[in-house]
């Protein structure tokens, strides 16, 4: 048992996500995980962590400022293997693992896994969160939604504002009918305040994005889920295609009719 465990997986906030088993079970007193500082709040306000598990997330500004001097001398030079330090303390650097050729075989995001030795396959029982009704309906009403609406959800943006990439899906159809709601990222809101939004929509299309890991938790009423890849160059869904345990996404890719 260590005293303390640091994770180095500050971003993205789905990689956040997935990766919460890691942190319930390494078998340490403390787990200290610094976040990129534009997720922190939605982080500390929604994620809930087991009992008897402290897990400390912090903004990253803060423990680099703040910081022990060798944990932040670890973070800055950015070291790609885990490491044993001091008094019964670990390090252990999730957002490399997949640099690593002993890890990335199974790609991006089960390296991650691969590098502490844990299995993945229950990844959503560790993935926990409270929600704000409240800021859900108020969100709800800003896309002039309203209960009993028919409507389709698609999501074509991807990363961290400001440097946000936007890909045009053409899975769906310009002339439906029904309402088209295009997710976008709306001042005073974070993710988890789109729950309703999800629920409630008739179809979802969208890209891979730390959605898929959120509406694993919901109760979906759409009969039509078309999961596109976000990354030109990729010919499939390997990195995150067993990832979902309960959507059954159809895997689509960016260039397909």
């Amino acid at each position: 048992m260590y005293n303390l465990a640091i994770l180095r997986q500050p971003a993205g906030i789905g990689d956040i996500f997935y990766a919460l088993k890691i942190g319930h079970t390494i078998r340490a007193e403390k787990v200290l995980w610094p976040v990129k500082d534009i997720y922190y709040e939605a982080i500390a306000k929604h994620i809930e962590t087991i009992r008897d598990r402290n897990i400390e997330f912090c903004k990253v500004s803060d423990f680099l400022k703040n910081g022990d001097p060798e944990e932040v001398d670890f973070w800055t030079s950015e070291i790609k293997k885990v490491k044993c330090y001091g008094d019964n303390k670990i390090f252990i650097p999730l957002q490399f693992s997949d640099t690593l050729p002993e890890y990335n075989q199974s790609g991006v995001m089960k390296a991650k896994y691969k590098m502490v030795n844990c299995l993945d396959s229950d990844w959503s029982l560790y993935f926990n969160f409270k929600r704000d009704k409240k800021r859900e309906d108020d969100l709800f009403k800003h896309y002039g939604l309203k209960d009993g609406d028919e409507y389709i959800v698609v999501s074509e943006n991807y990363g961290t504002p400001p440097d946000y990439q936007t890909y045009k899906l053409p899975s769906y159809d310009d002339n439906d009918k029904r309402k088209i709601v295009k997710i976008d990222f709306v001042e005073g809101y974070n993710v988890f305040d789109f729950c309703k939004v999800f629920e409630n929509a008739q179809e979802i299309h969208m890209l891979e994005t730390c959605f898929c890991y959120i509406l694993e938790k919901l109760d979906l009423k759409s009969t039509v889920f078309n999961l596109y890849n976000r990354h030109v160059d990729s010919i499939n869904h390997r990195h995150v295609i067993n990832i979902p345990r309960k959507i059954k996404w159809n895997f689509r890719l960016k260039n397909e009719n």
